[in-house]
């Protein structure tokens, strides 16, 4: 056998034990963490635990927290600007409904899926609806202001533009129309445009009105009850505010074609036909629940929502169609004059 290598005398040998002496044990006690690091340690942890807690509370309640700050609804009534006087008050209300949207919260329906603004479902309903129904009236106004069978251009291009397509860029075009509007009240206060007033005007207006009405009474009806649920579905959600929209378009138009007509205001009778009306217009606008709710028969403790928009559109319509006929009857000056002086002309 051969013999087996031995290792090299440094590994043969026994360790030694190191016995340090009291300077060895001085230096080791100094060798220690420092207070302040040991504190500033603890603090950069505290200041790490602060900010991994502000991120998860922030995707917790911050998104839901923008979503609330998004809703912004505007129902404020419009007060068009004494400086900038409008020769066509309907447009200018039109207008100034447009910039509020556009200025304002912005257009829920072109913002991206991520973004809070996306998610709502009530600001989407009241901003197609009042687009919706800017579009039907300045079609209706088109109409009543051709020359030779032909539409007024601006009018009915103001009319294409305000009605909402669907996966298209609404702001730029609610902008165009904006300034079709504006042209066309250029063009009127130039006498270049045909002016759209008087009785007839306004009975067609109102009959306008009326049929929104009548489609928000009969959409909210089809839901009531259905499911009885607090708060109501989206689709409820959606109607009801779709409603206020119509409502709120038809009141300040109401309000600025009444205060264009100084002849028609000027009967005591009439005007008070036309307060009652707007009158039930602005019940139906001025609806804003904090949660909308649609109950079935059986509740009693929560109001159905829907079915309080929905009788005050019923009314607005009947109001509405009232007056139309009224103003649109060849003796309408007789009619006015045999008004019961003891009718009510005011909400209950």
């Amino acid at each position: 056998m051969t013999d087996q290598p031995s290792l090299p005398i440094r590994y043969e040998t026994r360790p030694t034990a190191i016995v340090y002496g009291d300077g060895e044990i001085h230096e080791l006690v100094m060798a220690e963490p420092s207070p302040v690091m040991v504190g500033a340690s603890n603090l950069w942890r505290r200041i790490k635990t602060t900010i991994k807690t502000g991120i998860v509370l922030s995707m917790v309640f911050g998104y839901p927290a923008l979503m609330v700050k998004a809703h912004q609804i505007d129902d404020t009534p419009v007060a068009l600007e004494v400086g900038l006087p409008w020769s066509a008050p309907e447009a200018g209300v039109s207008v100034t409904l447009i910039a509020r949207e556009v200025r304002g919260t912005g257009w829920a329906a072109d913002r991206a899926d991520w973004r809070p603004q996306a998610q709502l479902v009530a600001l989407p309903a009241w901003q197609s609806a009042l687009a919706s129904a800017l579009s039907d009236h300045a079609a209706l106004s088109a109409s009543l202001a051709a020359r030779g069978g032909v539409a007024d251009p601006d009018l009915d291009m103001a009319a294409r533009l305000l009605r909402p397509v669907a996966d298209e860029p609404m702001e730029p075009r609610l902008t165009a129309a904006a300034e079709a509007l504006s042209r066309y009240d250029g063009r009127k206060e130039r006498d270049l445009a045909a002016t759209v007033n008087g009785h007839g005007a306004l009975a067609a207006e109102l009959r306008l009105f009326a049929d929104w009405a009548e489609a928000s009474s009969i959409d909210l009806e089809s839901r009531m009850g259905a499911a009885e649920s607090w708060p109501a579905s989206k689709d409820d959600v959606s109607s009801f505010y779709a409603a206020k929209a119509r409502a709120h378009v038809a009141h300040e138009i109401l309000n600025a074609s009444a205060r264009a007509e100084p002849k028609l205001m000027a009967q005591a009778a009439l005007r008070a036909e036309v307060r009652r009306v707007q009158a039930h217009w602005r019940r139906a606008a001025t609806q804003s629940p904090l949660f909308v709710y649609n109950g079935g028969d059986a509740s009693f403790l929560l109001a159905n929502h829907l079915t309080g928009m929905a009788f005050v559109m019923s009314e607005a319509a009947t109001a509405s169609r009232e007056l139309a006929d009224l103003l649109e009857d060849a003796h309408s000056e007789v009619y006015v004059a045999e008004l019961s002086i003891g009718r009510d002309s005011t909400l209950p």
